[in-house]
């Protein structure tokens, strides 16, 4: 509604700025006896409807940014929740992955012996299978709700 408004506003001084054109040309024609106001407030007025009808245009490129804004922000905090599940759990798993690691290197380093090692890999396998399918079935359902949905990206140009 508002966009159609802003577009027929912006036709309607298109149309009037004709008129300046026409009042100039008739004074120029017409120089003596013919009073120098009627071309000067013209020029004034021509002016003046260049300069809105800019800013108009200024404004609808602005309403339809706001729009592509408003649209972002509803679909980050309908998303919020899965977002933060989803970093949560990817977090959880950076752990124990930082955990094996640091078991491994101390292994290297024969601070800890084969029988730890072997008691700890299968349970480390364990919790990250089921982290793993947890994330998984997180990243399934933010995709099933559009929460990765590209399209918004790919309009603002910032899609990889």
């Amino acid at each position: 509604m508002m966009g159609t408004l802003w577009f027929a506003l912006q036709v309607y001084i298109l149309r009037s700025m004709r008129e300046h054109e026409t009042n100039v040309s008739q004074y120029i024609q017409q120089r003596r006896g013919k009073n120098p106001y009627v071309a000067f407030f013209s020029s004034r007025v021509y002016r003046l409807q260049q300069w809105s009808l800019c800013l108009l245009s200024l404004l609808c490129v602005l309403s339809v940014h706001i729009s592509v804004v408003k649209a972002e922000e509803a679909s980050l905090e309908r998303c919020a929740p899965q977002y933060e599940k989803i970093i949560e759990v990817q977090a959880r798993r950076q752990k124990f992955q930082e955990g094996i690691n640091l078991l491994m290197e101390m292994y290297e380093d024969r601070e800890v012996d084969k029988k730890m090692l072997d008691n700890t890999l299968p349970l480390w396998h364990t919790i990250e299978s089921r982290l793993r399918k947890e994330a998984t079935a997180l990243y399934d359902r933010a995709y099933a709700e559009g929460c990765f949905d590209e399209s918004l990206r790919i309009e603002r140009r910032d899609a990889p």
